[in-house]
């Protein structure tokens, strides 16, 4: 068998335990996704299922094969005091959190925080830092690696952040390191490149 088809075996069986029910949604190319009910709207090039719930409140997890093999995440809209995913642990172990005055070279720091608690992630590293743009705004694109503690298995990610009248956009492409990360990061970099912000009406009160 080969050592991808005994990847997603492993990995599958690993979701199938850990994760709650989730429905799924295809998204086809050229969809227009809103994030959640935010500013975040997403036009990928390629088909992808999407999930009925995010990490956080104004987010999206999309997959192709299975969120332990490939997944992309979308984070709108983060504000002053939230943290990047969901808090497992609040009182013993918080999670790093989003402030409002942060530049966006504090910004692979804060995922790097958030990962190693959130993810679990051990033997850590940041290999790139990069200029890049979301939505037509200012953004840095991250390339970090990690092992993931408890089955030794390697994870690459390339997140694209940037942040928008003081809150912080966030899309981020992760999957092992052994096929998928190579094969489907292509897809996931389109789709960022894809996004775009709309303007939310505002409500009298």
């Amino acid at each position: 068998m080969k050592a991808h088809i005994r990847l997603a075996c492993a990995a599958a069986m690993a979701l199938a335990a850990a994760s709650p029910a989730t429905a799924w949604k295809l998204v086809n190319p050229g969809d227009q996704v809103i994030i959640g009910k935010t500013t975040m709207v997403v036009v990928p090039t390629s088909g992808w299922n999407r999930s009925n719930t995010g990490y956080v409140v104004g987010s999206d997890v999309w997959t192709i094969d299975g969120t332990g093999l490939n997944e992309l995440y979308f984070a709108a809209d983060i504000s002053n005091g939230k943290p990047l995913l969901y808090e497992f642990n609040k009182k013993d172990n918080p999670l790093p959190k989003f402030a409002e005055t942060m530049q966006l070279t504090d910004l692979p720091d804060l995922l790097e925080r958030t990962w190693r608690v959130g993810r679990k992630a051990v033997v850590y590293k940041t290999v790139a830092v990069e200029p890049a743009r979301l939505g037509g705004h200012d953004a840095v694109r991250i390339r970090y690696e990690y092992v993931l503690d408890g089955n030794h298995l390697t994870y690459k990610g390339v997140p694209t952040a940037a942040i928008v009248s003081g809150k912080l956009q966030l899309a981020v492409f992760e999957a092992p390191a052994l096929y998928y990360y190579d094969r489907d990061r292509a897809k996931a970099e389109a789709a960022m490149d894809g996004v775009t912000f709309r303007a939310l009406p505002i409500i009298n009160r």
